[in-house]
């Protein structure tokens, strides 16, 4: 994945239709999130990339900072293990993974000591690396997709130069092309093909400020401006859908927001995905076979992972992981059942991590809020639960809804509470613990998923 975009710049021009999506009510969708750690090797998990085999198996290539390795990491044992691919020198930042359809890894990555763009693959039994362009400093920002003939594609920056460009072994032999070199562009580049075999790439222009994409399915590359509203087009991703539409996400560095791209109706529509804080670093995008999107990203504000999704026809965002300072280099792919699988950074505790949803039933989509009592009476300092059960229509228990805990103004000076939000458990419950501040009544208000209860907390 990309690196952290930090350049600002503010363009008054509009070049394509903006729209601003408003995020829908949660109970559109829901999804239950499990997360693990991989590898806790002091440091590691820069640069993630992740791919799923066709049993449903994660694969991911990652950077440990400590030891300047590239290193690789798979749970098709039923357990996690991980090796080292490639330690001679610092190598392995800015890595992209792909798998062939026998399960073979690929992998393109950053040769810091020497400023190479490099490759490797178990393709042969063991793993091989391959030195692809040393041409100057190149090979940041790498990213790589196999076609129908197991042939790579990659993309990557050109730092001496200040190029995109894009090396492919179709012929037999690695060939490299500058894509596009008007200014310093090429930062946060993303590739994916269509069914024919067409490169797509996705990156941002920084000179400009601009959100890029550039295609070679004429038969020649051509280069095009998506977004130039402000400062966007950080920390791109790209996949190309079933017809052949182009679909990005993308960090508005103006904003700080997430943002999403696409020319699924001939021409680029943006749209504001989420704008609650300074979100949307990192991102990865995924399409189902509805080609609706699902992606993941960071949210800078909260040191969180995030995750959303337009399945239900609008954009629904959800934390999936806020145990400390996580969600950095996110990576995320989708399974035969539409699961998401992701891994990302634990900057709190240096670790690689990884998380996978199960999408609810609709049956069980939130439709009622209960609470264990309507009216708790502490005393000061002291402390009192209260339990909220949330469930669906036909009764069922609404296991993975955030429930928030809300106090207005005047209450957070008489009362407060922990956790202010959690995730309710396989019974649908979520239990929430208040401490009495100050003598007098304190109003509480417990939201999921659009729902809302009320109750009375009172000190004396």
């Amino acid at each position: 994945m990309g690196k952290m975009v930090i350049h600002k710049r503010f363009l008054a021009c509009l070049s394509i239709a903006v729209i601003n999506i408003a995020l829908a009510a949660p109970n559109a969708f829901a999804n239950s999130w499990t997360e693990e750690t991989v590898d806790s090797d002091l440091f590691v998990g820069w640069n993630s990339s992740l791919a799923l085999d066709a049993s449903g198996n994660a694969h991911i290539s990652y950077y440990d900072k400590t030891q300047g390795d590239l290193k690789y990491a798979a749970n098709v044992s039923g357990s996690w293990a991980t090796t080292v691919v490639d330690r001679t020198g610092n190598v392995g930042k800015h890595t992209s993974l792909a798998l062939d359809t026998l399960g073979n890894i690929y992998i393109s990555y950053y040769d810091e000591t020497n400023g190479d763009l490099k490759y490797a693959t178990n393709g042969s039994g063991a793993w091989i690396t391959t030195t692809v362009d040393e041409s100057g400093d190149v090979g940041y920002d790498t990213s790589i997709a196999l076609d129908t003939s197991g042939n790579a594609h990659i993309s990557y920056y050109d730092v001496t130069n200040g190029d995109l460009k894009y090396a492919t072994n179709g012929s037999g032999a690695w060939i490299t092309t500058t894509i596009d070199n008007s200014g310093v562009v090429g930062w946060n580049t993303s590739l994916s093909l269509d069914t024919s075999g067409n490169v797509h790439i996705s990156y941002y222009d920084v000179t400009n400020g601009d959100l890029k994409y550039a295609t070679n399915g004429s038969g020649s590359w051509i280069a095009t401006t998506v977004d130039s509203n402000g400062d966007v087009g950080g920390n791109t991703s790209i996949k190309i859908g079933t017809s052949g539409g182009a679909y990005i996400s993308y960090y508005d560095v103006t904003n700080g927001d997430l943002k999403y791209a696409t020319n699924v109706s001939d021409s680029w529509i943006a749209a504001t995905v989420d704008s609650d804080g300074d979100v949307g670093y990192y991102t990865s995008i995924a399409l189902d076979t509805s080609n609706n999107a699902h992606i993941s990203y960071y949210d800078a504000t909260n040191g969180s992972l995030k995750y959303a999704t337009n399945v239900s026809g609008a954009w629904v965002a959800a934390t999936v992981d806020s145990d400390g300072d996580v969600g950095l280099y996110t990576s995320l792919a989708l399974d035969a059942s539409g699961n998401a699988h992701i891994s990302y950074f634990d900057n709190t505790n240096g670790d690689l991590k990884y998380a996978v949803s199960a999408a609810q039933s609709a049956e069980c989509d939130p439709a009622s809020i209960a609470v264990s009592t309507s009216k708790l009476t502490i005393k000061s300092k002291e402390s009192g639960d209260v339990t909220v059960t949330v469930k669906g229509k036909s009764g069922c228990l609404a296991e993975g809804v955030t429930v928030k805990a809300k106090l207005d103004k005047a209450s957070g000076k008489k009362v407060s509470v922990s956790p202010e939000e959690g995730t309710a458990d396989a019974d649908g419950m979520v239990a929430f613990t208040f401490t009495g501040v100050k003598k007098g009544n304190a109003k509480v208000s417990f939201i999921a998923d659009g729902l809302t209860k009320k109750i009375t907390v009172k000190v004396k």
